[in-house]
């Protein structure tokens, strides 16, 4: 019998998405996306971000058992993996908003309850952050 590969990984969007709650993956993945200045795609990102906040009202840790447990082990090592390959490659990335927006959805992701909404709110503040400084440097060359 052949070994299952549990959670095939790649610095994609899609495969860190894979392992995010459905809410909190769609966010990260417009995040992970998002053009460096796109308004508008940041607000329709800010909307799925409140769909992650309001879907994390109530979530709580699950006791997990045996294979259930190994994938939850994997999924988590995985996430955290993720992580730092985002710190490390942040130059690759549009803006340091942006960095810190896609870690907190990562985080979020590792987290339930009221640790998940914490991690929730400072990707929501990040990507508004962003968003506000897209806006400013439109502005600032409009005029």
């Amino acid at each position: 019998m052949a070994q299952e590969n549990i959670y095939p990984f790649s610095a994609a969007g899609e495969d860190i998405q894979r392992l995010l709650p459905e809410h909190i993956g769609a966010a990260f993945k417009m995040v992970w996306d998002a053009p460096a200045d796109s308004p508008e795609v940041l607000k329709q990102a800010g909307k799925q971000l409140a769909l992650a906040r309001k879907s994390a009202r109530g979530a709580s840790r699950k006791n997990v058992y045996g294979q259930d447990a190994v994938r939850e082990s994997l999924r988590y090592l995985q996430l955290t993996r993720a992580l730092n390959l985002i710190y490390r490659n942040r130059a690759q990335f549009h803006d340091a908003y942006q960095v810190h927006c896609l870690a907190s959805l990562i985080v979020a992701g590792m987290k339930t309850g009221s640790a998940r909404r914490e991690h929730l709110q400072a990707a929501s503040t990040e990507l508004m952050l962003w968003w506000a400084q897209i806006i400013n440097k439109a502005q600032e060359v409009s005029q």
